[in-house]
């Protein structure tokens, strides 16, 4: 993998336009230290590759299996699991993106055409937007059900109706300029090709406000709002018994209330745990641009570039591992009569 400096001018034809891959190239490079960067980005490239294969693989079929068997469930779906579906559906998005990014990583060239290029590049906006915002409403509809169980069911239920309706359809009009303005550029001097999305100026004020926007929107708020709600959710968990009062619009049992804790947690772990390191490498980069140490930092942003999609390749099976039965049924002597179970299946 040739040492590159995407910061050049004459980088592109047009030099008004700079690529995204800029974020994994190295800066700065010398000739003396070029063959050993070659060698270890080309170890940390193909190791990564690798990794977003299998949790690609893994995460479509987990998230398609999850979505299939609430879909086709003939009980009322619970409010959790509506946003689940909804997140598992966010996830698949961006996972389909995966493979053409692994290879565009691995070989750093974009082979797919403009089409399939401004299709990846609204995908990979709309995907990881829309699983932290349901994340977030997952963190609040355990809340509401923990905190707030005198909320009728109608007005939970159309709670999550308006929320989901209202999600999609602006994170889909938010996404039109990133799909009309995406574009494949071809370097001056090399036979290669980049996928731009939003080929802006590093330098340009718009394009900076946009990329911290992003990361505001992907990460930092649904953090901070989810962590939040989960600190007051843990107290009067632990105080009180899960059991629901008799005159609670609650239908969740001692059992099911407990695992709803638990996956809930657990995503909230995987995702600061995995999103984390790639956020905070990718702001380091955007604050030292030009600076020596920058290449040890291209280094680690190529080896968080796969945690994602392993975010997104968990979710499911942390669902399939806490949840034996999302659905809900409308008695309790019916729920412990319904034998296929989510694990069941999985386990068949």
């Amino acid at each position: 993998m040739d040492s590159l400096d995407m910061t050049r001018l004459d980088f592109y034809s047009n030099s008004q336009q700079v690529t995204n891959c800029s974020l994994t190239c190295p800066r700065n490079t010398t000739i003396e230290n070029e063959m050993w960067w070659e060698s270890v980005t080309t170890a940390v490239v193909t190791k990564e590759s690798v990794v977003m294969t299998v949790a690609c693989v893994v995460g479509l079929v987990a998230n398609t299996l999850v979505v299939c068997v609430l879909a086709a469930s003939k009980n009322e779906l619970s409010l959790a699991a509506r946003y689940i579906v909804n997140r598992a559906a966010a996830d698949i998005l961006f996972l389909v993106t995966v493979p053409y990014d692994s290879r565009a990583h691995l070989h750093n060239s974009w082979v797919f055409g403009s089409l399939l290029c401004k299709l990846r590049s609204a995908l990979v906006l709309i995907g990881p937007v829309m699983s932290s915002v349901f994340l977030v409403a997952l963190s609040g509809s355990w809340y509401v059900d923990t905190c707030m169980a005198g909320v009728s069911a109608k007005l939970r239920s159309t709670l999550v109706n308006v929320v989901s309706t209202v999600s999609w359809f602006t994170i889909l009009l938010f996404s039109i300029p990133t799909f009309l303005q995406s574009e494949v550029f071809k370097e001056v001097l090399q036979e290669r090709f980049h996928c731009v999305s939003l080929p802006l100026s590093e330098d340009a004020l718009l394009s900076q406000l946009l990329r911290f926007l992003i990361i505001i929107l992907v990460f930092v708020a649904p953090l901070v709002m989810c962590w939040v709600l989960m600190s007051l959710v843990i107290p009067a968990h632990t105080s009180r018994p899960c059991t629901p009062p008799e005159h609670s619009t609650s239908h969740m049992t001692t059992d099911e209330s407990v695992r709803h804790y638990r996956l809930l947690l657990s995503l909230l772990v995987t995702f600061t745990a995995c999103q984390l390191p790639y956020w905070l490498v990718y702001l380091v980069n955007e604050f030292i641009r030009g600076v020596k140490l920058g290449e040890a930092v291209m280094l680690a942003f190529s080896a968080t570039l796969c945690l994602p999609s392993v975010n997104a390749a968990l979710n499911p099976l942390l669902c399939i591992y806490y949840l034996q039965d999302l659905r809900r049924c409308e008695t309790k002597a019916k729920t412990t009569q319904e034998q296929p179970q989510l694990i069941a299946l999985v386990a068949l």
